[in-house]
C-alpha cells in the first residue's frame, strides 16, 4: 500500500512497508527533542557533502541491514560521532566512520602534508605492507582516501578517492586544490576489496592546517 490517509503516510522502502505520521508539533519541543533535531541536522550536513564516498563505504553494512548506505552512515555517526550539548552540538571527527565492514584494515597507516602555496599541496599516505598483503586477494584491495574541510560556506567540502592504490603498494598520494590553502582539514583512510564485497572500518589519521 502506498498513499496517505489523514496524517498517516504509507510507502514501500527496500521491499518493506513503512508507515509515518506527519503533521505539525503542537507542544513545544523538549530539550531532548531539540538536541536530537540539531544532531540530525549536523550529521546530515556532514554526510551530504561526501555522499558518493559514503555510498561505497557503507554499502556492505547497508546490504546486511536492508537499508540505504546513507541511512546506515547517518545512524552510526549520529550515535557515535557527535559532541557537545544543544545548541552547541558538533561533529567529533576522530570518532567518525566513513566506511564500515569486516575487512582487515591497513597496517600502521600514516599521512603527511606535502607541497607549498606556489606548487600546490598533496597528502602522502603510507602504510606497512605485510607478507600476506602480497597474496591474492588481499593484494588487489584498494585504499579509500578522504580529506574533509569542515569550514562553513565552502562549495567543495571534501577531496577524496574511492578507488586508490592497491594494498600491496604501501603508499598513495591525494592532490589538494590550491583554493583550499589556509583551510583546516580532517584526514581519513580505509580499504575496500576490488570486487567491492568487503570493506574495512575507516580510520581517522590526522588534522592539518594547509
Amino acid at each position: 500500500m502506498n498513499g496517505k490517509v489523514g496524517n498517516t503516510v504509507y510507502y514501500t522502502l527496500k521491499g518493506k512497508q513503512v508507515t509515518r505520521i506527519i503533521g505539525r508539533r503542537v507542544k513545544p519541543s523538549t530539550p531532548r527533542q531539540l538536541a536530537n533535531e540539531q544532531g540530525m541536522k549536523v550529521v546530515n550536513r556532514f554526510l551530504k557533502s561526501i555522499n558518493a564516498f559514503i555510498k561505497m563505504g557503507f554499502a556492505v553494512e547497508a546490504e546486511a541491514r536492508n537499508v540505504y548506505p546513507y541511512n546506515a552512515a547517518l545512524g552510526y555517526n549520529k550515535k557515535h560521532a557527535l559532541k557537545g550539548d544543544f545548541p552547541e552540538i558538533g561533529i567529533d571527527y576522530e570518532k567518525v566512520l566513513l566506511s564500515k565492514g569486516d575487512l582487515d584494515g591497513l597496517n600502521n597507516p600514516s599521512v603527511r602534508l606535502l607541497g607549498n602555496p606556489e606548487e600546490g599541496f598533496a597528502l602522502r599516505f603510507d602504510w606497512d605492507v605485510l607478507p600476506e598483503d602480497r597474496g591474492w586477494p588481499r593484494c588487489d584491495d584498494q585504499v579509500m582516501l578522504m580529506a574533509y574541510f569542515p569550514e562553513e560556506g565552502l562549495d567543495d567540502r571534501a577531496v577524496y578517492r574511492i578507488a586508490g592504490a592497491k594494498r600491496q603498494a604501501g603508499q598513495d598520494v591525494l592532490e589538494l586544490p590550491l583554493s583550499m590553502a589556509g583551510e583546516a582539514m580532517e584526514v581519513y583512510i580505509s580499504v575496500i576489496s576490488e570486487d567491492r564485497t568487503r570493506v574495512a572500518d575507516s580510520e581517522y589519521l590526522k588534522s592539518f592546517q594547509i
